[in-house]
């Protein structure tokens, strides 16, 4: 890691390119805050990206690039007389220090937890010389929804505005999905968008109350849903299909496959890639014994479970093939199954 002398060194570095670039570049100089702002947006995008990713080095060049946006509607704040980066960084230091006296102020050193501090932020906040009116007048109405009504509820709750008991919300969920249903019976469009959005709000919420970020919550379906369907896309086009010409049972079908494959690999995400892959052949062969003769393949859990697996070694008729598919998935799953019996468990639960 770096000194603070050398991170200085880096930051004036940044703030001599910047000089440089809007002297001497004519795209620079040509920038104004709102030919940059939309480019703004797109570098915090992939920073957030970087980071729900756990790309350490992609956050560290995102950040850098932020920084850049930051320190050029600086430099033009200063060309216009208006301020400088040094004014922006003294004022989210004074408001740092206010918002922290038991750090800084006449409480330093007093005992106080982390829960005690968010919930009294919006208090603190209130009493700053030139801060909001309002508690909530501080969110911008251009700020995506998501993130719009969790900010509008964590500051409700820097207020003491918030569920005694979280457990308490799912009731509230409830009523608006019972509301929404109700509207959608109307087939009022204005209704049935207010509904919604009130039902969306509330699962926000709850969301918060359990210490889930709905943002990252709903990436990682985006996500999930991204690969199923390309996974479902692709084996479409293997078959010398196309998806509009399959049914939605032959889809259903190929989905779930890839829902069992991603489970496969699930348990053991350390795996060399192709033990992965012998796994997934494991996995994807199993599926075709399931569907076709899923009572045949139960019979088997049942008897080697009673016989005790070093049974595999009898000749019993039945094939070998279909044994070593067994005791594949057996040693496989006996990890967070280690017993006969758990492994039928886990099998009957999973596909019965």
């Amino acid at each position: 890691m770096h000194t603070k002398e050398e991170k200085l060194a880096a930051f004036g570095r940044l703030l001599d390119t910047m000089d440089e670039l809007r002297e001497k570049c004519p795209w620079n100089a040509a920038q104004t805050m709102e030919t940059i702002r939309p480019m703004t947006e797109e570098e915090v995008y992939e920073l957030s990206d970087a980071i729900l990713k756990g790309d350490r080095p992609g956050t560290a060049k995102e950040i850098g690039d932020l920084l850049y946006h930051l320190v050029f509607y600086a430099r033009i704040a200063q060309e216009e007389g208006s301020f400088d980066i040094a004014d922006s960084l003294d004022k989210v230091v004074d408001k740092m220090v206010f918002r922290h006296p038991h750090v800084f102020g006449p409480l330093a050193g007093t005992p106080t937890s982390a829960k005690e501090i968010a919930d009294t932020w919006e208090l603190v906040k209130a009493k700053e010389k030139d801060g909001n009116k309002t508690v909530l007048s501080g969110i911008p109405d251009a700020m995506p929804a998501i993130l719009k009504a969790l900010s509008m509820q964590e500051k409700a709750r820097g207020c003491g505005f918030d569920w005694e008991q979280r457990e308490d919300v799912w009731d509230k969920v409830s009523e608006e999905l019972g509301e929404t249903r109700e509207a959608c019976g109307e087939a009022d469009p204005r209704h049935m968008e207010e509904e919604f959005g009130d039902l969306l709000f509330a699962v926000i919420n709850a969301a918060r109350l359990y210490g889930v970020d709905p943002e990252a919550a709903l990436s990682g379906s985006c996500s999930k849903f991204r690969r199923r369907f390309n996974y479902l896309e692709e084996q479409t086009l293997k078959k010398g299909r196309k998806l509009t010409d399959m049914t939605l049972a032959e889809m259903d079908a190929i989905w779930d496959e890839c829902k069992a494959l991603e489970h496969c690999r699930h348990y053991n995400p350390e795996q060399p890639e192709e033990e992965q892959d012998l796994m997934a052949s494991y996995e994807k062969k199993w599926i075709e014994f399931q569907s076709s003769d899923p009572d045949y393949l139960s019979g088997l859990v049942e008897r080697y479970v009673q016989a005790g697996l070093e049974d595999f070694n009898a000749d019993d008729g039945v094939p070998v093939s279909l044994k070593a598919l067994l005791y594949g998935r057996y040693t496989y799953w006996q990890q967070p199954y280690p017993t006969a019996e758990g492994f039928k468990k886990w099998y009957l639960e999973t596909y019965l």
